[in-house]
């Protein structure tokens, strides 16, 4: 079992890495705050991409990386499991230690900085690709994963405000 990062060619693994470094950030910063609603974001987002598009995930190492399809579903799973669930889980758990937010008036700029880092990834390189080109390459289903991406992250401020009340 090896985990592979490539962080400029999917924003699940740039997201990764800014879960790492979110960890090491005071509870009072607000960016671990926006680090850990990104990682939330992520995790849904990304799971849902996952169930969606195995087979296609699946089929692409079938043809680019044949060397690999021994313990390719193991590694699909490990990988998601890794690279989304954890982070989700340990984000939710560390979230109500952040410095609280005023969910009505800062939603709106949580949600854009979310997007915004999504934004800033799709300009770094991969292969030659930036921004749509390298959304459809990462992402099959690149419709449904940004759709799916901004209702999670609009349910998730709802969420967190009725909880706060």
């Amino acid at each position: 079992m090896k985990l592979t990062l490539y962080y400029s060619g999917y924003y699940t693994h740039f997201s990764f890495v800014l879960f790492f470094i979110g960890l090491m950030l005071p509870f009072t910063y607000p960016l671990k705050l926006l680090i850990l609603l990104n990682s939330i974001v992520v995790g849904i987002a990304g799971n849902l991409i996952f169930i969606k598009d195995f087979k296609k995930y699946k089929a692409w190492y079938e043809t680019n990386d044949p060397a690999e399809i021994e313990n390719l579903n193991d590694e699909l799973i490990m990988g998601n499991f890794i690279c989304h669930t954890i982070p989700m889980i340990v984000s939710f758990l560390l979230i109500s230690s952040c410095v609280p937010m005023n969910l009505y008036r800062d939603a709106m700029k949580y949600a854009i900085l979310v997007l915004s880092m999504i934004m800033v990834w799709s300009l770094f390189p991969y292969d030659g690709m930036i921004v749509s080109e390298k959304l459809q390459n990462a992402y099959p289903s690149t419709a449904f994963a940004l759709l799916a991406t901004c209702f999670i992250i609009i349910g998730l401020f709802f969420l967190m405000t009725y909880m706060r009340r």
